[in-house]
């Protein structure tokens, strides 16, 4: 396993010209038993920050035996580097989801500020703790404890039979951008039974290479990929994506952090499944966001109904809000967007979170998806304390606001 985490990253390692020494204590017994996958995720994680934060110098990866008795070993792992290191104050929130370092030297390696916040949640899934020693400008080591059970040479190889999967009447081109190959050829595997056509791409650049040169209907992308990750990747498919040819893209994650599914959302993606992957869950979020965004979906009415000049017209069971409740509804965010102005020009992010918050509420109300999807992304920045990007979708809050109350004459 370890072999398989050093491989992982030795390319970047190289090219950024880094020294890298891995240290397992010979004492380690050769066979345990725990959580492979979520170990690799935690170690893939700190080593990809490491070899992101150290300019020059090097990294290191060390394992050490700490206790063992009959039953199980706790062992520590740590890795370290000569990086830029972290200052007291950005230790307190550097474990919470999207938190990033206020340092500006920090500023220029992008980032989703997840990673740590992961590893956290997963070491502490595993029983354990996760910590950190760091000087500024100096470097950092991360660490954490684990105890495992001592296992045995042999292992039961236990073959179960895969369960049957009805064929999809739907013909889906479907692009698979997961970097472990294990879950590839899983998941791969799943989708070809069920009749779908299937790329695969292992990171993020081949993703977007593939993207760009076929046609998918469905991209399933994970979220932690090496050279460019799932979000990131997505953000360039947005970015570039011709008008009106909207691509689902669902999110593949093996994690689940509460509140991460509406964040994933509001960064482009359509869908969300965790790891490891239901089938049934996957199938069905494929199937319902394929029909959402065909081009080719027809229309199918709630009713047929006679108009006043005689004529037979059909009519779906969704109406557009009462004149009274949508009038009362825009001035309302009108108002809220006023105080959130206020807000944010006395750096009071809590206001602007929470008017953002009233302001996505009401436009749901009356099906305003501009003003919520807008009012949604003030909300996540004002969470993550970015208040650039806070105002830049303020500005495109207001002018939502004006192009609706334009079309309804308000």
């Amino acid at each position: 396993m370890m072999d398989e985490v050093i491989k992982t990253h030795s390319k970047r390692i190289e090219e950024k010209g880094l020294s890298f020494t891995c240290t397992c204590d010979p004492s380690i017994p050769h066979f345990l038993i725990g959580d492979p996958n979520r170990l690799k995720q935690v170690l893939n994680n700190l080593l990809s920050n490491a070899i992101k934060f150290t300019p020059k110098g090097s990294i290191s990866l060390t394992v050490q035996n700490i206790t063992r008795n009959d039953n199980e070993v706790e062992l520590k792992f740590a890795v370290s580097d000569t990086g830029i290191g972290i200052s007291a104050k950005d230790t307190v929130n550097l474990f919470k989801s999207f938190s990033q370092l206020n340092d500006p030297a920090a500023k220029k390696y992008d980032g989703t500020g997840l990673g740590l916040a992961i590893s956290k949640n997963l070491v502490e899934r595993m029983g354990g703790q996760i910590g950190l020693d760091s000087i500024e400008g100096e470097g950092s080591t991360f660490y954490f404890r684990l105890k495992f059970r001592l296992g045995s040479q042999y292992i039961r190889n236990k073959t179960e039979p895969i369960p049957y999967i009805q064929k999809s009447s739907k013909q889906l081109s479907i692009l698979l951008a997961e970097d472990d190959e294990i879950n590839q050829k899983v998941i791969l595997k799943m989708l070809q039974e069920k009749g779908y056509k299937v790329d695969t791409a292992d990171n993020g650049n081949k993703a977007l290479s593939l993207y760009n040169r076929g046609k998918y209907d469905v991209i399933l992308m994970d979220i932690q990929m090496p050279e460019i990750n799932g979000i990131e990747a997505t953000q360039k498919i947005r970015e570039n994506e011709p008008e009106g040819k909207h691509i689902s893209i669902i999110a593949l994650t093996s994690y689940a952090l509460h509140g991460d599914r509406e964040r994933f959302l509001a960064m482009g993606m359509d869908g969300y499944v965790s790891k490891p992957v239901n089938m049934n869950e996957l199938f069905d979020t494929i199937e319902g966001l394929s029909s959402k965004y065909s081009q080719n979906a027809s229309f199918v009415p709630d009713k047929a109904a006679i108009s006043k000049e005689g004529n037979v017209v059909y009519e779906s069971g969704k109406k557009q809000p009462h004149g009274n409740k949508l009038t009362q509804a825009l001035h309302k965010i009108a108002d809220e967007i006023k105080d959130m102005q206020a807000a944010l020009e006395n750096c009071d992010l809590t206001v602007v979170e929470n008017r953002a918050h009233n302001i996505k509420t009401l436009a749901n109300d009356i099906d305003a998806i501009e003003l919520k999807d807008t009012a949604f992304k003030i909300e996540l920045a004002a969470r993550r304390g970015n208040i650039d990007d806070a105002l830049a979708n303020m500005k495109h809050l207001e002018l939502e606001l004006s192009i609706y109350n334009n079309s309804y004459g308000i």
